[in-house]
């Protein structure tokens, strides 16, 4: 067992299921397992740009767990917060499957007194911590936290009460207990607590112990899994409760992360947006890294020879990998630092870009085939990126807020909003064709030439498939098929080959690969169980490549995922450390890996199956 003191100080995080435990513990960088005393099971860990270690644990449904040992972990660790992260059921017509409830106040509903008048509510709970609350607020309004989600359709935060008890409500007809039997409990609800947007039973216990130790901070934070009203399905615990833990434990670290730059503000007078403490303003100039010949290490198993190896030193956040114009290779950091390289001599460092203004989270750099040169996507502006012998130069331009870049290039970049498709030049960044997006859009990729495009459109509560829309530049007749996914606005990816000749596709359901020109499905693999759809949910990156050939990489739960069409499960190649990102050059028949810890190899790769 640790020494409870390295982890005093920091945030409890309270979840009832493994589904939600797990949902937080992919946004942990480092982690490690804690016993107390009494068995109680807790798994401290460190999450990048939060100074103090959060700590999970898993409490069982109900109040009387939640209190009991949300108790127990206060008088551990000392914490400066108490958060409950998990899944609800909704109450209200506007909360929708998938979006979040961050809770104002808890309504613990089962509190009262019977008389011969009947029952008469005495409710408890309480209001979350005005700072909590209001941290709360400025992630919701400031961060672009869904992003890495895989979901259709963007989360809507809402703040608004939430009622806890200890009945798990799925029918407009369920009864609270014997002495409520004159209406249900949504009835019931509905007359006695008609702001609650929410329904769970866990929170009423873990505020009652935040308030018991001198009013610790508290809020919950919770994901619509289902709409409490009978139309929860059987298979909805394994499809929707993972996505909707995977919302909620995305925004509940946007609110950590917001936290700290709040404390740090507070502590040194300086505005909030500015870098929390441990995190330099200044910009440094990007290593070169250290190159180790192809000799120093042996093939990995399923790939070939190992062409290039360096790696980066105390990479900051997500890194993005690249094949750039002249046999060059880029990574960018999340702090917008660039690294450079060329592989025809296998060493050389070129000339990089220092780090600067944070990039949105996910994939958000795009490195041009033809000319030195990038797009990088901030805060509501595209940035381009013309690297020269010694020195770069930058240009600017806007960004609508629902603006994304896509996370395909080659000659040419494209972004996409709601209403289009934009195919860019990398010189200027100017609009050389574009083509309407179809309604509620949840991808788009383009081929390495710019001149096609591949869109899919989200599935619906009334659909469980996506469909894929493909034109040309030449040929503005879309050609459109379809694939199986989950309902609800589940993700999906997609990846054209280099010159468009083929797409694949991917969701929680099935990997396809398509013939776009006369809109023929020519494979198609279900994917066999909760194990291979498990490691697509949350806040991951996600990357699907395809070969001119064929084959089908795809990146998934930091992993790399080969598809063998006729084998019962995906083929994992082997690789060092959790995977942030890969790019495929089809020239050379090379891949290139970044993984969390700042390696970059290139090996040589050919699918044998293909």
């Amino acid at each position: 067992m640790a020494a409870e003191g390295d982890f005093k100080g920091g945030v409890v995080v309270v979840t009832t299921m493994d589904t939600e435990f797990r949902a937080m513990r992919d946004h942990l960088d480092s982690w490690s397992e804690d016993w107390h005393k009494a068995g109680t099971y807790f798994v401290p860990g460190q999450m990048r740009d939060v100074p103090w270690p959060v700590i999970l644990m898993i409490t069982g449904p109900g109040n009387n767990g939640s209190s009991a040992l949300s108790e127990r972990a206060i008088r551990t660790f000392e914490p400066r917060a108490l958060l409950v992260v998990g899944v609800a059921g909704s109450l209200k017509d506007d909360v929708k499957l998938g979006d979040v409830v961050v809770a104002d106040w808890i309504h613990s509903y089962h509190g009262g007194k019977e008389d011969e008048d009947g029952f008469h509510a005495r409710p408890r709970g309480g209001p979350a911590g005005h700072r909590l609350e209001q941290v709360a607020y400025a992630a919701s309004l400031t961060v672009p936290w869904w992003e890495p989600l895989t979901g259709a359709v963007r989360p809507r935060v809402h703040v608004k009460p939430i009622a806890s008890g200890e009945v798990l409500l799925n029918s407009p007809d369920d009864s609270l207990a014997w002495q409520l039997d004159r209406g249900g409990l949504r009835e019931w609800l509905r007359r006695h607590f008609n702001d609650a947007a929410a329904i769970e039973m866990e929170s009423a216990g873990a505020i009652r112990a935040a308030q018991l130790n001198d009013g610790l901070p508290f809020l919950a934070i919770r994901g619509i899994s289902d709409r409490a009203d009978g139309t929860k399905y059987d298979t909805a615990d394994q499809e929707l409760q993972p996505l909707a833990a995977a919302h909620a434990a995305a925004f509940a670290a946007a609110v950590l992360r917001k936290l700290a730059q709040s404390e740090a503000a507070r502590e040194q007078g300086r505005p909030a947006g500015a870098p929390a403490s441990g995190r330099s303003q200044q910009s440094r100039e990007p290593s070169a890294g250290r190159t180790a010949s192809s000799r120093d290490r042996k093939p990995a198993p399923g790939l070939g020879e190992l062409l290039f190896s360096t790696r980066i030193d105390h990479p900051a956040g997500q890194l993005t990998v690249g094949f750039g114009a002249a046999d060059t290779l880029l990574v960018a950091e999340k702090n917008a630092a660039v690294h450079r390289w060329s592989l025809k001599d296998r060493k050389s460092g070129l000339a990089g870009m220092p780090s600067g203004e944070a990039l949105r989270s996910g994939i958000n750099v795009v490195a041009s085939s033809v000319i030195p040169a990038i797009a990088i996507a901030r805060d509501r502006k595209l940035v381009l990126v013309h690297f020269g012998q010694d020195r770069h130069t930058t240009s600017e331009l806007p960004l609508r807020p629902d603006e994304f870049l896509i996370t395909a290039a080659g000659e040419r970049f494209a972004t996409y909003d709601g209403r289009r498709v934009a195919v860019r030049d990398f010189g200027d960044g100017s609009v050389l064709w574009e083509q309407p997006c179809p309604s509620s859009l949840a991808t788009a990729t383009i081929d390495q030439t710019g001149t096609a495009i591949a869109m899919a459109a989200g599935p619906s509560m009334f659909s469980s498939s996506n469909k894929v829309t493909f034109v040309t530049q030449d040929d503005a007749a879309p050609r459109e098929f379809s694939f199986e996914n989950l309902p609800l606005g589940a993700g999906c990816v997609l990846g054209l080959s280099p010159k468009g000749a083929l797409v694949a596709c991917a969701s929680f359901r099935e990997v396809i690969l398509a013939s776009p020109a006369d809109r023929q499905v020519l494979r198609r693999k279900r994917l066999s169980g909760w194990q291979e759809v498990r490691p697509a949910l949350g806040a991951r990156p996600q990357r699907l490549i395809c070969t001119p050939d064929g084959a089908v990489l795809w990146l998934r739960g930091r992993r790399i995922a080969v598809v063998r069409w006729d084998a019962a499960e995906l083929h994992y190649l082997s690789q060092d450390g959790e995977c942030d990102d890969i790019a495929y050059d089809p020239a050379g028949s090379r891949l290139a890996i970044v993984s969390q810890s700042g390696q970059v190899d290139v090996w040589e790769w050919h699918d044998e199956d293909a």
